[in-house]
């Protein structure tokens, strides 16, 4: 979000992080409606990837 936040475009953001521009729209419009980009909580699902994982990415 830091990216776009900074004036790069969606479809940009979405190359260099090879995310598609849907994705990225959608997150953009949670976290401008949201103020944050956190996921949902999920009961019961298991996250396919860690969290620590993740954020160094």
């Amino acid at each position: 979000m830091n990216f776009v936040k900074s004036g790069n475009s969606p479809k940009k953001a979405s190359r260099v992080f090879g995310i598609n521009k849907m994705t990225i729209n959608r997150w953009y419009l949670h976290y401008k409606s949201k103020g944050h980009f956190h996921p949902k909580i999920r009961l019961g699902a298991h996250f396919t990837i860690e969290k620590e994982s993740f954020i160094q990415y």
